[in-house]
């Protein structure tokens, strides 16, 4: 659109002083800016208006697929790490949270505003998919 505004930003450099910049910033950046999945464009020409699950599910399995990410659909939301965990299944549960968070994302901005706010609520994947 070709709009923007202007942001201050303070940088600490070398812990020895302060600078600052100003830079020009779209206020309403898309998704097609911001993604480096190309796939993205599928969901946002094929948003799930509640009665095309079926086609809407079969085009973000692709997109998450494609972001390795699908696993998120299919295994149940973990929430709590045992106690005594290895550095390894910290490191996963941590990995699979962030994937779990992006997942919402996308699912929730593959949605129109009507049905986006019937789903905004719930904060794990499964129940959104089930709550079709």
């Amino acid at each position: 659109n070709g709009i923007g505004y202007l942001r201050q930003s303070y940088f600490h450099v070398n812990r020895k002083s302060w600078t600052w910049g100003i830079s020009l910033v779209d206020p309403k950046p898309t998704r097609k800016k911001m993604s480096k999945n190309p796939l993205t464009v599928i969901l946002d020409n094929n948003k799930f208006i509640g009665t095309n699950y079926t086609d809407w599910l079969r085009n973000l399995r692709i997109v998450l697929d494609y972001e390795n990410q699908g696993y998120i659909m299919d295994k149940p939301f973990p929430q709590t790490l045992p106690d005594g965990s290895s550095s390894e299944e910290r490191e996963t549960f941590e990995r699979w949270h962030a994937d779990h968070c992006k997942v919402r994302r996308n699912i929730l901005a593959s949605m129109p505003n009507v049905v986006y706010k019937q789903y905004d609520k719930l904060d794990d994947v499964a129940l959104i998919l089930q709550s079709k």
